[in-house]
């Protein structure tokens, strides 16, 4: 059984649990309002879009190779529909975790399963095994 996804899943929580801390550092003026909230979630989206862009751009650069097999392997369909639900992802985190806190966070964290099992069901055919139930 290949576990190395393990550190991956520790380093990746922290990132998660670090931005979703950091969410809730916000005035309360911006907490307290859902409208705020989502405007603010927009905007690191948009502050983020250079940064991210131009990490890209380095990647593609000193990874050449990879960067051609990344293009010519996209489904740019997949990757519209992935877009459209993370153009969501920060508006809806800012407002879980300012509504509802540490439980808000955790509970939005915990159901995300939910599309993943229905979505590896339905398109892949995986079925929970014994170990993976508990």
């Amino acid at each position: 059984m290949n576990i190395s996804w393990i550190p991956l899943s520790i380093f990746g929580a922290f990132i998660y649990g670090s931005f979703s801390f950091s969410l809730a550092l916000v005035s309360d003026k911006i907490k307290n309002n859902e409208s705020v909230q989502f405007g603010y979630g927009i905007l690191l989206m948009i502050i983020q879009i250079p940064i991210v862009f131009i990490i890209f751009a380095i990647w593609a650069y000193k990874n050449k190779n990879d960067y051609k097999i990344l293009v010519k392997n996209l489904d740019w369909k997949i990757l519209a529909l992935t877009l459209a639900f993370g153009i969501l992802i920060n508006p809806a985190h800012a407002m879980v975790i300012n509504a509802g806190g540490s439980i808000g966070q955790q509970t939005m964290y915990s159901l995300a399963i939910i599309p993943v099992l229905i979505g590896s069901w339905f398109f892949f055919r995986e079925k929970l095994n014994l170990q993976q139930w508990s």
